[in-house]
């Protein structure tokens, strides 16, 4: 009857905690917020767009989860942490630095949620990168229809390479 008792006590506990984490949008582990899913829909969202040029010159443009080797959801964190804060610029040039270089030297290989490298066509390699945003309207966004860009900001204008 003790063994049962506590049971029932640590699963009431460990739900609680749970919903506490969800309402507060607080993850500590082994909890989790869940904040993918806890929050309504804006009627405008922003979209991270990378534009990546070769060494020929020609550009690429990519979403920015092309650019980590990390889950997509992550690497908007990454993006907005480094080109969107109050980031030296020294700092912001060299972040965008390595991921050219990374891109360059050690491409990785898609996989679950993680987005494989872009990758510069054969005998190429990339020089420089600009990364922007665009403010989308979600609200009147239909399927099968260009989504409408409501503002676009450029976030890091290039190495110069």
């Amino acid at each position: 009857m003790f063994k049962r008792g506590f049971f029932i006590v640590a699963l009431l506990l460990f739900v609680g905690v749970q919903i506490r984490q969800t309402i507060v949008d607080e993850s500590v582990f082994p909890f989790s917020s869940y904040g993918m899913f806890n929050n309504l829909t804006q009627d405008t969202s922003w979209v991270l767009k990378a534009h990546l040029r070769d060494n020929e010159g020609e550009i690429t443009s990519v979403d920015v989860a092309h650019l980590f080797p990390v889950e997509f959801f992550k690497t908007r964190g990454f993006i907005t942490n480094v080109f969107l804060k109050d980031t030296p610029q020294e700092k912001r040039r060299a972040f965008a630095t390595r991921i050219v270089e990374r891109l360059n030297q050690s491409p990785w290989s898609g996989f679950d949620e993680t987005e494989a490298a872009a990758k510069a066509k054969a005998g190429r390699h990339y020089v420089d990168i600009k990364i922007e945003a665009f403010k989308v309207n979600t609200a009147s966004f239909k399927y099968g229809e260009e989504i409408e860009v409501v503002k676009q900001q450029e976030l890091f204008s290039g190495l110069g390479g």
